[in-house]
């Protein structure tokens, strides 16, 4: 079957992970890669396998097109991030677990339910991102895991650590680094492959020339 499939990432609030999750799940998913970010971080990581868009009109003509991506989008609501969220399938929210950042979570949180007024059939998963061991940290996991379920699915926790920083200055994924990163990651990945519709190995990959 040949259809879109598209895996957003995208957060309200910077500095919580969004590229180094996008560029992970891309290649373990054997995904393309779409780079909304005007820092262009995810470009360089591909190495320049990825397709660069910043028009939102010619997003929507890519997003409908068949094939399974992953698109890495710039942080706050600007309306080439708000148009790749009104086509995700899957809408990947990562937050730390700063006070802030669960001010900005609410606010994602609240742009994807009005998403899903329109298009309930979208899912929605949040991976606590860089964490720390705290206690608030730990009293926000319990939380999400106990709120999980009212509109969103808790997909799994990822601590702050050195090799996350090396897998993506290095060009790899975070299974590549191995470790306690990778194991982390691959809970969180194999929770993104259960929420892949059920033909998701006959969806056509397009792979941006």
């Amino acid at each position: 079957m040949s259809k879109p499939c598209n895996i957003v990432v995208w957060a309200d609030k910077g500095g919580v992970g969004k590229t180094t999750l996008a560029t992970s799940f891309q290649a373990e998913l054997g995904a393309s890669l779409v780079d909304l970010d005007p820092q262009k971080d995810a470009t360089r990581w591909a190495k320049g396998q990825s397709l660069a868009e910043k028009d939102p009109k010619a997003l929507v003509g890519i997003l409908q097109a068949p094939g399974l991506r992953v698109v890495d989008c710039p942080p706050g609501q600007s309306a080439i991030a708000m148009t790749a969220v009104a086509l995700a399938d899957i809408l990947l929210i990562p937050t730390r677990t700063g006070d802030a950042d669960m001010v900005a979570l609410s606010r994602s949180l609240a742009v994807a339910r009005k998403v899903r007024e329109i298009r309930p059939e979208m899912q929605v998963g949040l991976v606590l991102n860089l964490v720390r061991e705290t206690g608030r940290a730990k009293g926000v996991e319990i939380a999400l895991r106990s709120q999980a379920g009212q509109g969103f699915q808790f997909l799994g926790r990822m601590c702050a650590r050195v090799a996350v920083e090396e897998a993506y200055s290095q060009g790899r994924t975070l299974l590549q680094v191995g470790g306690a990163a990778a194991h982390e990651f691959r809970q969180v990945l194999e929770a993104v492959r259960d929420m892949l519709p059920e033909n998701a190995d006959s969806i056509e990959t397009v792979v941006p020339n």
